[in-house]
């Protein structure tokens, strides 16, 4: 078993965690730049990876790869969970 916490928000907990202030999530999901760490596509993207949500790209590989990491931790196999996970069809 891993030391992950299963809920929701993980993926947005994990993208906020280990930055400075300007990475703090506020209590309205926006960090002080109005910016979240989920995808927003109503919002034009400024040129600041600080001041930019993440895209959803960006978001679905993120959460492809936390998936597949969490699956390890549950003991499957790396390269089976890679390969029919984040590289898989």
């Amino acid at each position: 078993m891993n030391n992950f916490p299963r809920a929701v928000g993980q993926l947005e907990t994990l993208l906020a965690d280990g930055g400075d202030s300007r990475s703090i999530i506020n209590d309205n999901d926006l960090n002080k730049y109005q910016c979240s760490t989920f995808p927003r596509p109503f919002v034009v993207p400024l040129g600041s990876c600080t001041a930019s949500n993440i895209s959803e790209r960006g978001y679905t590989g993120a959460r492809r790869m936390l998936d597949c990491l969490l699956a390890v931790g549950d003991g499957v196999e790396l390269l089976g969970v890679l390969v029919g996970g984040v590289w898989g069809p």
